[in-house]
């Protein structure tokens, strides 16, 4: 027997025995699913509403449309009256009239707790309050090279609530490794370092291969002078926090000391060079002299 002429014997309530093809039983048991889902999201549907009606409050309303209605509904002897909703609408506008049921809930909330507001939330307490945060801007303001793990036994906060507290106070973990004192004459120092080095960039003839770099970094090495290598090998530190601020400041204290010493360190190379580019105009005079006179 062929599929298509196969029958099934389906029993109805109603209707008594018939019979059906296997296409028709397929059909009828698709809609038969499709009747299911549609069944359980209508289900699901029908429990939110039921929810949203046990607690028309989920209408959201702030705290002075609250207390408004409250107040005009006591006015008017405890009803929602027409003039309420009216004058409800003239001040938080069109949209925002409520429900009767959430003024009903509203009241009975009122009688019954004397307060419109909410009741606390239920849930997971924050940690990071701004106790916690004071306490620890105030620990590391006493002692900035103090680690985490050591500020969350201190703190008796998780090493988690630690790191985000230390994160919305916009400090900054700095490890620095080994601190020297900057003397005046390392700033100019630094500006001469910094005009080598552009100038050994931009040179025309700049090597081709690795050993004609070797060659020429060994070469101007060893030119420089130990004491100006030594104020460019100053780096940082142990651990310390410094905030955003602190930053910007000794940023533009940076900038504005280098900007200082570089125009000194300009002028005094132009002032140079005009001494050199006068002492090669006398020395090519007197060398056109001293040729002249040999005809002579």
């Amino acid at each position: 027997m062929y599929p298509e002429t196969e029958m099934k014997l389906v029993k109805s309530i109603k209707s008594g025995d018939f019979l059906l093809s296997n296409s028709e039983f397929r059909q009828l048991r698709f809609l038969g699913f499709a009747g299911d889902i549609l069944n359980r999201n209508l289900t699901n549907a029908y429990a939110k509403l039921r929810a949203a009606k046990k607690d028309p409050l989920k209408m959201v309303l702030t705290l002075q449309e609250r207390i408004f209605i409250v107040e005009n509904v006591f006015r008017d002897g405890g009803k929602y009256t027409k003039e309420v909703q009216e004058s409800f609408q003239e001040n938080f506008g069109a949209e925002r009239l409520p429900h009767r049921n959430c003024v009903s809930a509203l009241l009975h909330k009122f009688k019954k707790t004397g307060s419109v507001q909410d009741k606390p939330k239920s849930g997971r307490p924050k940690v990071v309050t701004d106790t916690v945060l004071q306490n620890v801007t105030n620990k590391l303001q006493r002692s900035p090279r103090k680690s985490l793990r050591r500020l969350s036994q201190e703190t008796r906060i998780s090493l988690t609530s630690t790191h985000r507290a230390v994160h919305q106070l916009k400090f900054l973990p700095y490890k620095v490794h080994v601190v020297h004192e900057l003397k005046p004459q390392d700033s100019e120092k630094r500006v001469l370092f910094c005009r080598w080095f552009e100038n050994f960039i931009l040179e025309k003839d700049n090597p081709r291969t690795t050993d004609e770099l070797k060659q020429k970094i060994t070469s101007v090495i060893q030119n420089i002078k130990p004491d100006e290598l030594e104020c460019f090998s100053k780096h940082a530190a142990s651990r310390s926090f410094m905030s955003a601020g602190e930053w910007r400041t000794l940023s533009t204290v940076i900038v504005d000391h280098i900007l200082l010493h570089e125009s000194i360190l300009n002028r005094t190379l132009v002032d140079k060079a005009k001494d050199k580019s006068a002492q090669e105009l006398f020395l090519n005079k007197q060398r056109n002299e001293e040729f002249m006179n040999v005809f002579v």
